[in-house]
């Protein structure tokens, strides 16, 4: 009686093992109905982006053989959570072609397209996505001094190399960016354009610790921010070639006022984080700081644009 009761449990979990992979490929086939039907135009049968409208759109539709997606909560490089790929369908992107389907498909659906969409790039199936990227839980009260802060730590990181010395996408390299297609890019134009990844300053602080794989923008780890005065006084001939005489020796006078390596190094760790971290959320708030005051046509055409649609 023992022996047979250890057959029968043993047929009902290969059973249901049987059953679940049955109800995953049928996930999968759902997902991929869904998509052939919606998203084939713009990013192809082969979900290589080559879609027949694929031509005619700027930014040009996301070839999902790669595996690279841009807005992730997971590290630089790393695959996205299935949650990552359904919020992107869910919600859509801005400034792009792709649209929001939470009205349109249920969260089955999109829950299947995913699946489906997993398929497409070897990637997947031989490694998973790395974790997710803690936002600390606390965050900063904006102020002055902190957008002035966050003023110098974006002249140090050079990001005026692509978006501008003050945001306006005029820097050295901003016409020369292409994504890891060969496809030309234009980075946003922090004065009057909305980010894809999110306005909030939570969702921005996020985007530059992921970064945006498959393009030119870098994720930055808190590491990234353990610069120490040592490291940022002296040569400042780079800032000369996009700044003015008095916007340098402004950035002088802080690179010269904070914190030494000494002082920094031999601070207890979470101390020592807590000041990476605040520059960090400096560089948001000031990166946030440039956008201009909102105008009726602004907030219609650039932050409600799909609600004025």
């Amino acid at each position: 009686m023992k022996k047979m009761n250890r057959y029968i449990i043993t047929f009902s979990i290969s059973l249901y093992g049987a059953l679940n992979l049955v109800s995953a490929e049928d996930d999968v086939n759902h997902g991929k109905q869904l998509y052939q039907s919606n998203c084939s135009g713009c990013h192809g049968f082969r979900g290589d982006g080559e879609g027949l409208a694929a031509k005619y759109l700027n930014p040009p539709p996301r070839d999902f053989t790669k595996g690279k997606y841009k807005f992730r909560t997971t590290p630089s490089g790393s695959l996205p959570t299935d949650e990552n790929i359904a919020k992107i369908i869910r919600k859509g992107v801005r400034r792009t072609s792709m649209p929001a389907w939470e009205n349109i498909f249920s969260d089955k659906d999109i829950s299947d397209v995913v699946a489906y969409l997993k398929t497409l790039a070897e990637k997947f199936s031989i490694q998973d996505p790395a974790p997710e990227l803690t936002i600390p839980s606390t965050i900063p009260e904006k102020t002055d001094a902190l957008i002035q802060e966050g003023a110098m730590v974006y002249r140090l990181m050079e990001c005026w190399n692509c978006h501008g010395p003050h945001g306006e996408v005029d820097g050295p390299t901003s016409d020369k960016l292409v994504d890891d297609w060969g496809n030309k890019m234009v980075a946003p134009n922090f004065k009057n354009e909305v980010f894809k990844g999110g306005d909030d300053p939570v969702e921005v602080y996020r985007t530059f610790s992921t970064g945006l794989t498959g393009t030119p923008m870098p994720g930055y780890d808190d590491d990234s921010f353990g610069f120490a005065r040592e490291d940022v006084e002296g040569d400042y001939d780079n800032l000369y070639n996009v700044y003015s005489d008095e916007e340098v020796n402004e950035y002088a006078a802080w690179a010269e006022s904070i914190i030494s390596g000494d002082e920094l190094y031999n601070l207890p760790e979470d101390e020592m984080y807590e000041i990476f971290q605040r520059r960090k959320w400096a560089m948001v708030y000031y990166v946030l700081s440039l956008r201009e005051k909102e105008s009726l046509v602004y907030k219609l055409f650039v932050k409600d644009y799909e609600l004025t649609q």
